[in-house]
């Protein structure tokens, strides 16, 4: 979620910018309690039975909030669902449409 990839002998990231990083006191706690970063994996399945696309994912960090953004252009979003206290989100599909791009967007709350 958030990037395509294509693995042909070494995989390689391309056409990337960061824009900006933000580092005050949160961020340092953060990094304290999780040393290592925050794992996150998601997997996405069309649902035939409701026509929606399933989307569930699992992280090491269990305080955060997720936000869910879809594309059909993958240059401009549009949120579409802000998840809290779960793990899963159902996207129903109300229209038909050739590509959809999915990102997911972590936001930590430390406490």
């Amino acid at each position: 979620m958030g990037f395509s990839g294509v693995k042909d002998g070494e995989p390689v990231i391309t056409d990337t910018v960061l824009t900006e990083v933000v580092a005050d006191e949160s961020l340092i706690k953060f990094k304290a309690v999780y040393p290592d970063g925050v794992a996150l994996y998601a997997f996405v399945n069309y649902n035939s039975e409701d026509n929606a696309v399933d989307i569930e994912w699992y992280t090491n960090y269990k305080n955060g909030d997720y936000e869910i953004w879809t594309s059909d252009d993958n240059v401009t979003y549009t949120s579409v669902a802000f998840v809290s206290d779960s793990t899963e989100y159902q996207y129903l599909i109300t229209e038909d449409f050739e590509k959809k791009i999915f990102q997911s967007i972590f936001r930590c709350r430390l406490g």
